[in-house]
């Protein structure tokens, strides 16, 4: 089976639980291999970005994603 897209972001929903270390709800951002000419590198920066992503629920502080396949 060929692979159509690359995962470019994550973003983990804290609306809901953790379960062994990783989010029930995922938000997953994809790219069309045909929009760009090169593999994208492997992710080093933790997830979620600051002034990019931001909690879902206001109350409940943000999950960090900082290990991998996050962040290698």
């Amino acid at each position: 089976m060929k692979i159509l897209f690359y995962l470019i972001h994550v973003h983990g929903n804290n609306y809901e639980s953790i379960y062994n270390g990783i989010p029930r709800v995922l938000e997953l951002t994809y790219i069309n291999k045909k929009y760009i000419k090169t593999t994208p590198e492997l992710n080093k920066i933790s997830f979620p970005i600051q002034n990019l992503d931001y909690p879902n629920c206001e109350n409940v502080k943000d999950i960090i994603l900082d290990f991998y396949p996050y962040k290698n």
